[in-house]
């Protein structure tokens, strides 16, 4: 059984999560399995429910897991593993979106500038340092 340090300067819920994360990624929980109530992982850990619900939280917004209310917390997705955004776009399309809302051009120059000291820095030197 994995414990959490209350040395760590890690929180407890961020700890909790980092555990929790490590058993889905070793398969102890795979995609779709519903992860234990929340109860059960107050007594497990032996933390307050908060703690517990931070945890479920930081999972959730990395969309590691989805809680509903009622049936529970179920893993959503293995870490690490990123859906594919599908985007179809045409040569068309993207000519069209363009002509619609074309893009600004800026002319870009190269040249050397010296910057303008204020009053309070002092003069500059004419001769360069060796």
């Amino acid at each position: 059984m994995a414990t959490l340090s209350e040395i760590d300067p890690l929180p407890l819920y961020a700890q909790l999560a980092a555990l929790l994360r490590q058993r889905i990624v070793r398969g102890e929980w795979k995609e779709g399995d519903r992860l234990p109530s929340h109860s059960e992982l107050t007594r497990e850990f032996a933390v307050a429910r908060v703690t517990v619900r931070q945890a479920i939280n930081i999972l959730e917004r990395d969309g590691i897991v989805k809680s509903r209310r009622g049936p529970g917390t179920f893993v959503a997705a293995q870490p690490g593993r990123r859906r594919r955004l599908p985007m179809h776009g045409t040569l068309m399309s993207m000519l069209t979106l363009m002509q619609a809302n074309p893009p600004d051009m800026d002319r870009i120059e190269e040249r050397v500038a010296t910057p303008k000291p204020h009053p309070e820095d002092g003069t500059p030197r004419e001769e360069p340092i060796r």
